[in-house]
């Protein structure tokens, strides 16, 4: 009988153990962009990497929680890029070369606060204000000789 309960004891631990060390599902701050033919709202990744791999067209999903939980379902399987907050895989029907593709290192520093209050849309090649005109608009009319 002690040798039964030492047993289950043994057991238990082991369980909670491979519980507390279940991988993470998909890619941290990795998004794959296009491809999307719908989006679902989810409560975690998990839930949206089912949903990709009950989907005879999936290929490759994107979670977003900042999002209320978007659960992009995709026909493709792009090439990873960064984007803080999302968490993204692929389909076991997805081509060996997209699982080839690595994923871009996400910087030390990002944060979601660095990339949503950039300043004068310098995320977009520069500021939002019109460029200052190289001529000057005048009112004169220029007599040509």
């Amino acid at each position: 009988m002690r040798t039964l309960i030492l047993f289950a004891a043994v057991l238990a631990i082991f369980a909670v153990e491979a519980a507390a060390q279940t991988p993470l599902i998909g890619q941290a701050n990795i998004a794959r962009p296009g491809g999307v033919y719908t989006t679902l709202s989810v409560r975690e990744p998990a839930a949206c990497a089912q949903l990709c791999s009950e989907d005879a067209i999936c290929m490759a999903w994107t979670f977003r929680a900042q999002r209320d939980g978007d659960c992009e379902l995709k026909a493709v399987a792009s090439s990873p890029v960064v984007e803080m907050g999302a968490i993204s895989g692929l389909s076991s029907r997805a081509p060996d070369f997209a699982r080839r593709l690595a994923a871009p290192a996400v910087p030390e520093n990002a944060s979601y606060s660095a990339l949503e209050t950039a300043e004068n849309g310098e995320l977009l090649g520069g500021p939002l204000t019109a460029p200052v005109s190289l001529r000057p608009r005048t009112n004169e009319t220029v007599a040509l000789h």
